[in-house]
């Protein structure tokens, strides 16, 4: 067997192995949509007598308690969409203790203007990185959040994965730069 020919062959076969699917998950960035949807129930926009929204996120699944000052509150969770068109874009809405389908359609609507881009996003495991599409501008994780929310999100896009055009652009000018100093070092009288 001609042996010239594995270093090109192991690595195609290699690129036709499946990889895992990767799970999506929220972010912290994804706080500043929910902030809204707590904004709309404080604000009447969830039914009058909703007077807050208590939310609590996991990675997967958020629960939505839309409290009322004289009944019992009423439950609502959102998982990632797997379903057909429904109530809103980016989240199934299962109805808890309480609730209704009309609560079900105010909250999806207040989510859909909520949340501009899919808040669920796969992990890259590598030093925390993440995508941009969900992030809010900086301006406004400013004025709704002040320093904290800001800071945040200027975090988000510093940390950003790159794309492949920026990484071979980097790569070539790192060792071009490791060659030159190679040259310099080798080159030069002791």
């Amino acid at each position: 067997m001609d042996l010239r020919w594995l270093p090109m062959v192991v690595p195609l076969l290699l690129c036709r192995l499946p990889a895992p699917a990767q799970d999506l998950a929220l972010t912290k960035d994804s706080e500043l949509g929910f902030q809204r949807l707590i904004d709309a129930a404080q604000n009447g926009k969830l039914g009058n007598d909703v007077t807050n929204a208590n939310v609590a996120v996991s990675s997967t699944r958020v629960q939505v308690e839309l409290v009322r000052t004289d009944a019992p509150n009423k439950l609502l969770f959102l998982t990632q969409k797997t379903s057909a068109p429904g109530l809103s874009r980016y989240f199934d809405i299962a109805l808890g203790e309480g609730s209704t389908a009309n609560d079900a359609a105010r909250v999806a609507e207040i989510l859909d203007t909520a949340f501009r881009d899919d808040p669920f996003e796969a992990s890259f495991d590598f030093f925390g990185t993440r995508g941009t599409n969900h992030l809010a501008p900086l301006a406004e994780a400013w004025t709704n959040g002040g320093w904290t929310r800001a800071g945040r999100v200027l975090a988000g896009y510093i940390t950003a994965p790159a794309g492949l055009g920026y990484t071979v652009a980097v790569i070539a000018m790192v060792t071009i730069a490791v060659l030159a100093s190679l040259i310099l070092l080798l080159g030069s009288a002791p």
